[in-house]
């Protein structure tokens, strides 16, 4: 028979019997009375979510979510300061967290805060402190510490002061400040006493630059400075240290926030950083104020700008200077005195870009009625020659002292000359392009070519023999000798009959059929040129040429493109 056949049988037996003599029911083993039934006490499995009640499975009550400052306790939330914590326990972030287990400290060493410290036995004159022997006399302690309560600790941090400042009344000053008294001198921006021989009373001896007790240590420690310490070595682990003769934890990093900084381990505002004349907080230290600059026409005078007085100008010929190297711009300098007598001041004029070009000469005094100097530009070959700048004239005896500025000026690039592209179709070429009715139009392939490279500031291409229809006789001079430069890849304009040009101007002359200039005016441009020794082995230019004051209203154009071993 099933078993709980037989015990269900069994109760309704019972029941019978209970209710024939009393009203009460009364269930037999291993049941018990549910709604005025006896029902089996087994044990109960319940699903998820729910759990058993008597022999019932209920759902779980739904979790607790408490809002800011407060708890669940029971099942309800309450106010964190209402938890009540029992015996052994105490209150720690709104739970209730175990006390701590007293600490019990071996042989030889006993319980100072959460730490074991060892023993210390100290002799005559001395005494116990912190688990170290000190002079039972007033303490001396050394450079960097200071006593407290019978022991020798570190000072506060110092004030850290910036380059070319020291420490004075607690405030950070430039150097150039700081005077000492009789009996003193300095040293690193502080004033130190002068050294004197030191002489100890009695009972004290000489340490370096202090006089310290005489300690007497008791066994199993040693004199340490002025302190009795253990003889044993204590090692502390990792983020311990040893402070008084005990392993204790280092002290986490203090790190303050933006518009703070740390002094004496506190962090404070750092506004409260008050800093000596000449001088200026940055973060947490006193660095020195930036050098003044002071404007045209101006000084300066301590921390201030004061004015010259006078009338003071810097005129240039043009504010469009070519960077072809060699042009040279006129540069006035005037200065007036408040009575209107001339100044006389030793002056330089300097551009705001080095690279810009050079002066000549660039240093002098002003006259009567001013002095000049010229401004020669760079080429279009050096690295950021071209853009703007300006000029100023300065003192000599002192530049940062700005006399006058000129207007904003720009050097710029030549324009290009003509268009070398028909003399680079391959092999030696000559493109000529006359409005003159003898030369026309004229391209030179064939005939006997010739090149000469005297110097580096040289080229001459002599052609014979062309065939009539491309003239003959063709002569190219291309040179930079009276600019004292080699020729370089670049434009060069305002060029003259060569061997007749100017100094300070190129020279060129293009000739053909059997006819020259006698006056040559324009300009060339150089695309390519090399060479081995004095063989000009490869030499690309272009050109615009006029011939003699009738013709300059005839304009000839062209290029030449020649390697050396080609033939024609």
């Amino acid at each position: 028979m099933h078993p709980f056949r037989v015990v269900a049988a069994t109760a309704v037996v019972l029941s019978a019997a209970c209710s024939s003599s009393s009203p009460e029911l009364r269930c037999g083993p291993d049941t018990h009375e549910v709604n005025g039934t006896c029902i089996p006490s087994a044990l109960l499995s319940c699903g998820t979510g729910t759990h058993a009640e008597a022999v019932l499975c209920v759902r779980d009550a739904p979790p607790v979510t408490c809002g800011p400052g407060t708890h669940a306790t029971n099942g309800a939330c309450v106010p964190d300061g209402t938890l009540t914590c029992g015996p052994g326990t105490h209150e720690s972030e709104s739970q209730c967290v175990l006390d701590a287990v007293p600490l019990a400290c071996g042989g030889g060493t006993h319980a100072e805060g959460l730490v074991c410290v060892p023993d210390v036995a100290c002799g005559p004159g001395t005494h116990a402190a912190g688990g170290q022997c000190v002079p039972d006399s007033s303490l001396t302690c050394g450079t960097g510490t200071h006593a407290v309560d019978g022991t020798c600790v570190p000072d506060p941090d110092p004030i850290t002061c910036g380059p070319g400042t020291h420490l004075s009344g607690g405030a950070c000053v430039p150097d150039s400040t700081l005077t000492c008294g009789p009996g003193t001198h300095a040293d690193g921006g502080l004033c130190v006493l002068d050294a004197l021989p030191l002489t100890c009373g009695a009972g004290t001896h000489v340490d370096g630059t202090r006089c310290l007790p005489d300690v007497t240590c008791g066994p199993g420690t040693h004199v340490d400075g002025a302190l009795c310490v253990p003889e044993s070595t204590l090692t502390c682990g990792p983020g311990t240290h040893v402070d008084g003769g005990a392993c204790v934890p280092d002290a986490a990093p203090i790190t303050c926030g933006a518009g703070t900084h740390l002094s004496n381990g506190s962090c404070i505002p750092d506004s409260t950083l008050s800093c000596g004349p000449g001088t200026h907080a940055d973060g947490a230290q006193c660095v020195l104020d930036p050098p003044l600059t002071c404007g045209p026409g101006t000084r300066a005078d301590g921390m201030v700008c004061v004015s010259l007085g006078g009338y003071w100008d810097l005129r240039v010929e043009s504010t469009e200077l070519l960077a072809n190297g060699y042009f040279k711009y006129r540069v006035l300098a005037i200065g007036r005195r408040d009575d209107g007598t001339p100044a006389t001041d030793d002056v330089l004029v300097l551009s705001e870009r080095p690279e810009a070009g050079t002066f000549e000469p660039a240093a002098f005094t002003l006259g009567a009625v001013g002095s000049e100097t010229w401004f020669t530009p760079c080429s279009t070959v050096s690295p950021g020659c071209t853009g703007p700048t300006r000029f100023h004239l300065v003192l000599a005896s002192d530049p940062a002292v700005v006399l006058a500025s000129s207007p904003p000026l720009d050097v710029v690039a030549p324009v290009p000359s003509a268009d070398p592209s028909p003399c680079l179709v391959g092999g030696n070429v000559i493109y000529i392009d006359s409005q003159l009715s003898n030369w026309g139009i004229k391209t030179v392939r064939t005939g006997t070519w010739k090149a000469w490279y005297p110097e580096p500031a040289h080229v001459w291409i002599y052609v014979t023999g062309a065939t009539n229809a491309e003239g003959y006789n063709w002569s190219l001079r291309f040179s930079t000798l009276k600019l004292e430069q080699i020729l370089q890849t670049q434009v060069y304009d305002d060029a003259f009959g060569e061997g007749f040009e100017p100094w300070g101007h190129p020279g060129m002359e293009v000739t053909g059929y059997g006819t020259g200039c006698n006056d040559v005016w324009g300009r060339f441009q150089v695309h390519e040129i090399a060479f081995t020794g004095v063989e000009l082995e490869r030499f690309t230019a272009s050109f615009e040429h006029y011939c003699d004051p009738y013709w300059w209203t005839k304009l000839t154009t062209g290029c030449v493109h020649y390697e050396r071993g080609v033939t024609p």
